[in-house]
């Protein structure tokens, strides 16, 4: 994948021929199903047989490219950050990267802003001072820009539902933390045709991040509302899951 294009293509400008090229023979040769192009198309990477290709994920670089344009006014250049090796399943990229715009509270206002207003969280204050970054699995301030994998579904992970922080611990479930499913949310949204919103009848728990009090904080959607609150770390219940990711391990 040539450095060069990963900041300049397929979301700022037309796809190339040779990237039409390459689709389109997937497609015809049956590596790329209809359900893949779906996915593709909602903003997910294109799997063929289990394996992405540079193609893939030079446009979701794209696309993270133009968000930050778009929504937070950064020009951001992606050409030397690392990509986790995908898993199969782990079909969408969510790229956080190190800017003093990008925080958990301030990503949280633009999706306010961009939902309409339709936002609350649990606190008054900002986001960030409640959550402790150094239990944080990942944070860009301390571990700079980076890349991680995530399933390219709606709702939460079916397999981790009705699970507590403190499971999710104990098994070892390497999931997002809440500035990374604020993130996840707004790309959502932007890469749906109808401004769709992610945990409509489900409830991501964020158990990347703790606050400082030891609660884990969660998101979904409710009664037309994105909703930021926590929970103490020993809560589970069946609308209860977390979102697992692939990331390169430190």
């Amino acid at each position: 994948m040539p450095k060069s294009s990963l900041t300049a293509g397929w979301a700022s400008d037309s796809p190339t021929p040779a990237q039409l090229k390459e689709l389109f023979a997937q497609i015809a040769s049956g590596r790329i199903t209809g359900a893949g192009l779906q996915s593709f198309l909602r903003g997910g990477a294109v799997a063929t047989g289990g394996r992405i290709t540079s193609f893939d994920i030079e446009s979701q670089l794209n696309r993270w490219v133009l968000c930050y344009r778009e929504e937070f006014k950064i020009a951001c250049d992606l050409s030397g950050v690392k990509i986790p090796e995908h898993r199969n399943g782990f079909d969408r990229l969510v790229v956080v990267i190190n800017d003093p715009a990008i925080t958990t509270e301030q990503v949280f206002q633009r999706s306010k802003e961009r939902f309409g207003g339709r936002a609350s969280k649990w606190t008054v204050g900002v986001l960030d001072k409640t959550i402790d970054p150094d239990r944080e699995i990942r944070n860009p301030n301390r571990d700079g820009t980076y890349v991680i994998w995530v399933r390219n579904n709606r709702e939460a992970d079916g397999e981790y539902r009705n699970k507590s922080a403190n499971d999710i611990q104990r098994d070892r479930v390497n999931s997002t933390t809440l500035l990374e499913r604020e993130l996840l949310g707004l790309d959502y949204h932007r890469t749906t045709g109808e401004g769709e919103h992610l945990d409509c009848s489900s409830i991501t728990l964020c158990a990347g991040s703790r606050c400082a009090d030891g609660s884990v904080p969660y998101a979904y959607w409710f009664d037309g509302r994105l909703r930021v609150g926590r929970f103490y770390p020993d809560h589970a219940y069946v609308v209860l899951g977390v979102r697992e990711v692939v990331s390169i391990r430190k």
